[in-house]
This record gives structure tokens, C-alpha cells and sequence, in this order.
């Protein structure tokens, strides 16, 4: 190869592809670099006497040994991937190839072949780091998680190593047949397959490796569990985003054989911020110890909350035993007792794992003997002894740790006896575990129900709200719920499919008046969303009249209204029908939250408020088939298709509310296919409070809580994403592709609604599991957020790759919007709370509805930039406020708990007929 005069190379300054290449990697190199350094300052930092022995294979500490060399390898791989990618600019890469001379254009091409070598190492390297962090932090007993974090190991360094290999040599034995001397583009692009089977692979274990973070907590509980499950999955996340869209660069640029060099460019950033994104991931958990550690003498904050919610029992929370901060990690109670071994510092990388000088020393000898039991397992924390003797009373202080109680039941007569000075401790049923938890002045924090016994002894219930029960409550509730709301959302659309099949043209409507024939529905979903639940839950009080039939009721005479419209003469007629479906509409969605609500306990409700998202979503997809059918009904009357499609779907609509109306449920106390026991157990574990107040002292403390107003700025923000996509989707599309038909455009629309619903869903099983949902609607506004930035570049982007956009926004709104129907519910004590609360955060968010219809107007299809980047400010904020929530959440329950300490048991305790609620949930 001929010598080029660096002097005749390509100008940086002209190259602004390459500049922005160069920055993207720079920046995110210089991330790498600090977190890394934090990491390995840690990992020195909370090491063990340097007389300890040596790790042995499959210890703890050799698993964190060898991610340490991870870490390193990959940080170094990231180094040389920023370094040619700074060369490949320098010559040239980013240019167009009609720019560039022979020589510079193959320098070009020799400099991206070994990026893609690099690179494939650096992917798998991060996310081998990952894996052997989790596998270090995971106990022995965990043995699928344990054997499946093996897996994934081996699994990514053999497609890494073996991909790796036959990039290097794909067109023949020798590394530089990749690119052939007096020939500009190297043949073997025309077939370049195992770069995309890397592609898909690597896609498919930062899949596997996002979710390993919540296997891994959902057994082992440890103070910062939740931030660092998050943020390890959104960085997971944002590389199976940068691996789809490195996909596509693939693809343009091995299909744009004239222009390599120019193309090239976006596989390279993406592949860099991929690489980074994945050290990062496997340097958060003890980046966020030493950043605590940092920050708290300061400012007093701490990236894990003062509770933990585990299973039904919220709150039950670890305890600080010693000035040097240790804490014991608190156990899922709705996991077996086998599957936790190791107890100790609540840090990631904690003492535990590198035993030998450690703060903590623990004494297991736990023996369980039917009737019989000893126990010898104290935690010991040690303290340094002052010379003063006075001040030594608690120098060392020993507290039981947890058991299994099996076949026996355990006395307070016995705990007296066996350890007087011992904390308080909660007593469950045989099989579950005792925990060490509050000393006597501060159990009445626990938001479990408690009882005294004449010991002092705070006894604990488990929670009898089992899988039975909750499938029972399933199939008597939520599935008329479910068919009602999936009738509302139909009456409510349709008139979408009737506006292609001809409405406007025989009522004669312009542009303003479709407009306002759609939107005036809004105008009362806001004013009596709020009166609708209030007046449900007063004719059920006074007149023994159930929720159920109430609901039955207004979606029978929305069917009735719904099958008026088709026989609409005239604009008027269009637009008075169409108030009557807003107002009888109302009451549906907020009705169903407040109900669900007073079944089902905070763990389990966010799985079911967002079924009534998935009917609707459900609903749309239904309704554009069902609608695309009846419009083709022929008749001897002269009806067009679109008055069919109203009378159908009313009719269809009184049949089902006339089903219906026969499931006579109301209040649980008042449920007849529950049994008494059931009753209780469902009056025990949702906890709403009776309240002897008026009902203005009900309004009143309902507006003072800001809260409230919080969750319903959210949901505007977020509604006015969800008509948005719900609205201009097929608009959204065919500006994507301007060549497809409409039945074309419909294809590609459903499966966006169907993936939605699916990520909808899953992260509602997620927030039930771990109980909190403050972080998923966060993560929800993260994908929201991504997907308005790609579709505002549509003319720069490949189709593919807005339609990418599409699927991040409806994703992510989908999955933020359920959550805003759970928050109002789980932090209002009282039924009428509940009550005011659904329809008041439902009710102003439809206000949504109205800003969506004016963000996308006609005059600026079919991109809608503006609209876009107005959706993407409206979406960090929405983001804002509900980071802002989680914030005043954690903080109001730390005040709660300080105040609770300053006082005696009997006044912390919250009283029944408080309505004032005491602790937050995020």
C-alpha cells in the first residue's frame, strides 16, 4: 500500500459524521474511565487483610476476582475501539467515498474491519463482568440462577470468541484478504452473515442479562437493591436499543457498496456507547456504595429506601446494628427458606465475600428439631471499646438471626427465656422465618398489622391472600370489569373507522368540525369522572346498589347512545350524541381502578390495573377489525357502511352490559361468592381505613396532599402521548413508508399495540413482585423519550429505524400509564379517597387528549417535527415530576420513621379511624 501524506488527509473539520463519532467516544470513554477507577478503588477499598488466602475456584470472591479482570480487559478493548475509530476520522471515515482517494478510502475500510473484530471481544467482555458480578453476589442455594448465569458466561465468550474469528478471516485465510488491493470495497460485503448472527446473539444476552438483576434481588434483599436492579436494566436496555440499531447500520452499509465509508459511521457510535454502556452496568453496584459513602455525611441521602416492601408484608425493613453502619439484609418472605445462606454486610461487594478481617462476624449453628429447638446464631457487632467503662454497655451487642420454624409454634415464653435483650421479633406461621427487626419503640413502624402479647411480643399474621384466592377474586371481578372497558374504549373510537368510511361526506363536516366531533367526548371524561365514582359509591351505601350494576348501567345506555349515532341527520345531532358518549363513558376506567382497589392488596394491583390497559389496547386493535368488516354490510335502506358500524357495535355493546349487570358485586364485605374467612382476609391485607370525619374533612385532606397533583400532572403529560399514538399511528407509518396501501398500514400498526400490551404487562407483574412502581413508570419515560428523539429525525433515519422510534413510544407510554392508576389508589387511606382520587388524576388527564389533538396538526404532516419535540419535553418532565415523587416519598417516610422513634408504642401506631396516611409507597 502506497504512503499518504497525513497533510493530504481528509480534514477533521470538515468531517462532521466523523466529529461526531469521535465525540460520542470520547465522552463515553471518559465515563468508562471514571467508573472503572471507582470500581477498582472500591473493590481495594473494602478488600480484606492482606494475610487472607487465596480464592479457590467457585468461591465468591474468585468469581468477583475474575470480573475484576473482566472489568479491566473490556475497559482496555473500549480504549482501542475509541483509538480506531479517532484513525478511521483522521483518514477519512465519515466522508463521502467520492471524497476520498483510492488509499485513503482502503485505510478506511481497514480500520472499520478492525473495529468490528475489537469490538465483538469488548460486547462480550462487559457483559461476561456482569455475569460474574451477580454470580458472586448470589448465594450457593440459588442454583438455577447460579447455573444460568454460567450458562449465559460460557455462552457469550463462544459466539464472541468464534464470531470474533471468522470476522477476522471471513474472505480468506490471511486477515488482509478483508480488503482487496485495487478494489475500493472489499468483496466479501455482499455477504457479511455472521456479523448479523453476532448482531442477533448479542441482542439476545443483554435480553437475559437485563433481567438477571431482579432474579438475583427478588431472592436476596439488600439496601440499594432496587436503584441498582434499575439502573443495570436501563443500561441493559439502552444496549439491546444501541444493538437493533447497529443491526440496521449493518445493513445500510452493506448494502451501500458505493459508500462505505460514509455509512459506516453509525455502526461505529453505536457499537462504541454499546461497549461503555455494559462496563458501566457492571461497575454501578459499587459505584453507588462509594458514591453513598461520599454524599451522606453531606446531605444525609442514600440511594436504597428506608423500607423494603418484600412479598404482602410492606416495609419490613433491615436494621442499623452498629456505629460502623452494617445492616441486616431482610428476606423475601414468600421465599423459601433454603434459598438464603450467606447474611452479612448489605453491600454488593461486601465483607462477607472476602472473608478475613471483616466488621461483621457470624455464628450459624441453627438446629430445628420438631418441638425442640436450640438456637446458638447471634450477629455479632463489634465496636471499638472507649476508655471510658460507662460507655462500653453496648460495645458488643449479639441479636438472633433468622430460623425456620418446621412443624412447631414457637412461644413468647420461650423468646423471653432464650434472649431477654434481643430485639423484638415478629413470629410467623410453622415453615416461615422469624426476622430480627425493630427494638419494642419502633415496631409500630411496621405497616404490618401487629398485635402485643402479654411478653411484649409483636406477633405477625402471613399473609393469607394466596393464589386461590386471587385467581376467585380474578374471575368474579376482573373479567366483567375487563368486558366493560373493553366495550367504553369501543364506543368511544370508533367514530375513527366511521370518519374513513364516509362520515364526513354525508353530514358534510370540514376539517374543524371532525375535529371537534372527535374531541368533544374529553370535555365531560374531565368534568365527571369525579361525580360518576363519588355518586357509584353513594348509591351503593344508601341504596344497596352495586358497583357492578352501576357500570353495567352507564355502558348499556353508552351502547344505546353509540347505536343513535348511526342515525345521525345532521352536524348537530353528530356533535350532541357524541357529548352523551363522553358523559356515560366517565365513569368506566375510574370505576374499575377504585374497585380493584378495595379487592386487591397494593402487591397485587398493578397487574390488574393494567389488564384494563391491555382491554383498551386490546379494544383498538378489535375495533379497527371489527369496524373494517361491518363497513362493508350492504343494504336495501341506502345506510353507508359507517352508520352499520355505530348500530352493530351499539347493539353489541347492550347485550354484553346486560350480561353483566347479573354479577352483582360491590364491596367485599358484601360479596357473595367470598366466604366470611375470605372477607377478612381481603379487609386485612388491602388495608383501607374507616374514617368517622365528614366528607369535606375528606376533600380537604385530599387536596392538601401534593401528591395528588403530581400523579395527575403525570398522567396530562402522559395521556397526551397515548391518544397521540393511539390517534396518528397509521399517520406516523405511511410517512414512514409512502408506498403502502391502507390494509399495508394497518398491518404494521397492530403489532406495535400487541408489543406494547406484552411490555405492559410484564412490567406490572415486575412492579407487583417487588412492590414499588416509581422506578418502571421512570423506565417507561426513558423508552418514551428515546423513540420521540429517533422519530424526529425521519428524513435522516431509515425507515426501520422510525418505525423503531414508534414501537419505543408506544412501549414506553404503555407502560408509565397503568402505574399513574395504581399510585393515587395505594396512597390514599380511605375508600372516598380512593374514590375522589381515580377520578380526579383520570379526569384532568384526559385534558391530554385535547393537547395530543393539537401537537400533530395536518398542516405539518407527515413528519410532525414539532408535534415530536413538544411530546419529547412533555415526557421529561412527566419524567421529572415522577423522579421528583419518589424523591418526597423516600423522604416523608424517613420523617415518618424519625418521629415514630420519639415515641412510645402506643402512640406510633396509627389509629384505624386516622384517615391521615402514615407511610407513602413509591
Amino acid at each position: 500500500m502506497s504512503t499518504v501524506n497525513v497533510s493530504t488527509s481528509p480534514l477533521v473539520a470538515s468531517n462532521p459524521r466523523g466529529i461526531v463519532v469521535i465525540e460520542g467516544a470520547t465522552i463515553s470513554l471518559s465515563f468508562v474511565v471514571i467508573f472503572v477507577c471507582l470500581r477498582i478503588w472500591g473493590r481495594y477499598r473494602y478488600k480484606t487483610s492482606p494475610g487472607s488466602s487465596a480464592p479457590s475456584f467457585g468461591e465468591p470472591r474468585f468469581w468477583m476476582m475474575v470480573s475484576d479482570l473482566a472489568i479491566l480487559a473490556s475497559s482496555v478493548v473500549a480504549v482501542v475501539l475509541t483509538v480506531i475509530a479517532c484513525v478511521g476520522v483522521k483518514w477519512g471515515l465519515g466522508l463521502h467515498a467520492k471524497l476520498l482517494r483510492s488509499t485513503q478510502l482502503e485505510t478506511t475500510l481497514q480500520m472499520f474491519y478492525l473495529y468490528q473484530i475489537f469490538y465483538k471481544f469488548g460486547a462480550g467482555l462487559s457483559k461476561i463482568a456482569t455475569c460474574l458480578l451477580l454470580l458472586a453476589i448470589s448465594t450457593p442455594q440459588m442454583k438455577n440462577f447460579n447455573r444460568c448465569c454460567r450458562i449465559m458466561i460460557i455462552y457469550i465468550a463462544v459466539y464472541s470468541i468464534s464470531c470474533s474469528i471468522v470476522t477476522a478471516f471471513q474472505c480468506g485465510y490471511n486477515f488482509k484478504s478483508n480488503w482487496i488491493h485495487g478494489n475500493d470495497q472489499s468483496q466479501c460485503f455482499y455477504k457479511p452473515p455472521f456479523w448479523f448472527s453476532h448482531a442477533g446473539l448479542n441482542i439476545f444476552a443483554s435480553i437475559v442479562v437485563a433481567g438477571l438483576p431482579w432474579w438475583l434481588f427478588s431472592f436476596v434483599t439488600y439496601k440499594r437493591k432496587y436503584t441498582i436492579a434499575m439502573i443495570m436494566t436501563l443500561l441493559a436496555i439502552s444496549e439491546i436499543v444501541l444493538g437493533c440499531v447497529r443491526l440496521d447500520g449493518l445493513y445500510t452499509s452493506t448494502h451501500s457498496l458505493n459508500d462505505i465509508s460514509y455509512g459506516a459511521t453509525t455502526g461505529i457510535l453505536v457499537s462504541q456507547l454499546e461497549v461503555n454502556f455494559g462496563i458501566i452496568s457492571a461497575c454501578i453496584p459499587t459505584v453507588l456504595k462509594i458514591m453513598e459513602d461520599s454524599i451522606k455525611p453531606f446531605f444525609g441521602f442514600s440511594f436504597g429506601s428506608t423500607t423494603t416492601e418484600t412479598g404482602v408484608h410492606s416495609q419490613s425493613r433491615s436494621r442499623n446494628l452498629g456505629a460502623m453502619g452494617s445492616h441486616l439484609p431482610t428476606i423475601d418472605k414468600s421465599k423459601p427458606r433454603s434459598q438464603y445462606e450467606r447474611f452479612g454486610d448489605d453491600d454488593l461487594e461486601m465483607d462477607s465475600i472476602n472473608s478475613g478481617n471483616s466488621r461483621e462476624n457470624i455464628i450459624r449453628d441453627d438446629k430445628v428439631l420438631d418441638l425442640n429447638i436450640k438456637i446458638e446464631t447471634f450477629y455479632t457487632v463489634e465496636r471499638e471499646l472507649d476508655t471510658k467503662p460507662e460507655n462500653n454497655e453496648r460495645a458488643a451487642q449479639h441479636y438472633p438471626m433468622s430460623i425456620t420454624l418446621v412443624n412447631t409454634e414457637v412461644t413468647a415464653d420461650f423468646w423471653a427465656s432464650a434472649a431477654p435483650e434481643a430485639p423484638q421479633m415478629s413470629i410467623f406461621n410453622p415453615g416461615l422465618e422469624i426476622m430480627a427487626q425493630e427494638p419494642a419503640a419502633e415496631v409500630s413502624q411496621m405497616d404490618e398489622k401487629v398485635s402485643e402479647t402479654s411478653h411484649g411480643l409483636a406477633v405477625s399474621s402471613p399473609s393469607r391472600f394466596d393464589r386461590k384466592l386471587v385467581l376467585k377474586i380474578d374471575f368474579y371481578l376482573l373479567t366483567p370489569l375487563l368486558l366493560l372497558n373493553f366495550l367504553s374504549l369501543m364506543g368511544r373510537t370508533n367514530i375513527g373507522a366511521a370518519m374513513v368510511q364516509g362520515l364526513p361526506k354525508d353530514l358534510k363536516l370540514d376539517a374543524m368540525k371532525v375535529f371537534l366531533a372527535i374531541t368533544i367526548p374529553l370535555v365531560p371524561l374531565i368534568l365527571f369522572e369525579v361525580p360518576s365514582n363519588l355518586l357509584m359509591r353513594f348509591l351503593e351505601r344508601k341504596y344497596s346498589f352495586s358497583y357492578m350494576r352501576y357500570m353495567s348501567i352507564i355502558t348499556a345506555l353508552l351502547g344505546l347512545v353509540t347505536l343513535g349515532q348511526g342515525f345521525d341527520k345532521s352536524y348537530s345531532a353528530l356533535l350532541a350524541t357524541r357529548f352523551l358518549v363522553g358523559i356515560f363513558d366517565s365513569g368506566l376506567i375510574p370505576g374499575c381502578i377504585f374497585v380493584c382497589a378495595l379487592y386487591y392488596p397494593a402487591v397485587h394491583l398493578q397487574w390488574r390495573v393494567s389488564m384494563v390497559m391491555v382491554a383498551n389496547i386490546a379494544s383498538n386493535i378489535v375495533g379497527n377489525i371489527l369496524a373494517f368488516g361491518i363497513a362493508h354490510i350492504k343494504s336495501s335502506n341506502g345506510y353507508h357502511g359507517w352508520r352499520w358500524i355505530f348500530i352493530v357495535e351499539g347493539c353489541l355493546t347492550m347485550a354484553i352490559s346486560f350480561a353483566c349487570f347479573f354479577c352483582n358485586i360491590s364491596r367485599p364485605e358484601t360479596a357473595s361468592f367470598l366466604s366470611d374467612e375470605q372477607k377478612e382476609i381481603i379487609a386485612t391485607e388491602v388495608e383501607a381505613r374507616t374514617t368517622t370525619v365528614g366528607i369535606a374533612a375528606e376533600w380537604k385532606i385530599f387536596l392538601s396532599n401534593g401528591l395528588n397533583y403530581i400523579w395527575a400532572a403525570c398522567y396530562v403529560l402522559t395521556c397526551s402521548t397515548t391518544y397521540s399514538v393511539a390517534i396518528f399511528s397509521p399517520s406516523f407509518v405511511q410517512a414512514f413508508h409512502p408506498h403502502y396501501t391502507t390494509p399495508q398500514v394497518q398491518g404494521q400498526v397492530v403489532p406495535i399495540f400487541i408489543v406494547s400490551g406484552i411490555v405492559c404487562l410484564l412490567a406490572a407483574w415486575a412492579a407487583d413482585r417487588i412492590n414499588h412502581r416509581a422506578g418502571f413508570a421512570i423506565a417507561g419515560y426513558l423508552v418514551t423519550a428515546i423513540g420521540f428523539i429517533i422519530l424526529r429525525q425521519p428524513k435522516i433515519l431509515a425507515p426501520r429505524i422510525s418505525m423503531l422510534g414508534l414501537y419505543f413510544v408506544s412501549m414506553g407510554t404503555f407502560t408509565s400509564l397503568p402505574l399513574l392508576y395504581s399510585l393515587p389508589m395505594i396512597n390514599s387511606a380511605t375508600p372516598f379517597q380512593r374514590a375522589i382520587g381515580a377520578g380526579f388524576v383520570i379526569g384532568i388527564g384526559n385534558v391530554g387528549g385535547f393537547v395530543s389533538a393539537w401537537l400533530f396538526r395536518t398542516s405539518e404532516a407527515p413528519h410532525y417535527r414539532n408535534g415530536m419535540t413538544t411530546s419529547l419535553i412533555m415526557t421529561l418532565v412527566a419524567l421529572g415530576l415522577m423522579a421528583f415523587a419518589w424523591v418526597y416519598i423516600t423522604n416523608a417516610n424517613k420523617r415518618s420513621d424519625k418521629n415514630a422513634t420519639t415515641t412510645d408504642t402506643g402512640s406510633a401506631i396509627d389509629s384505624k379511624d386516622s384517615p391521615v396516611v402514615r407511610r407513602y409507597r413509591a
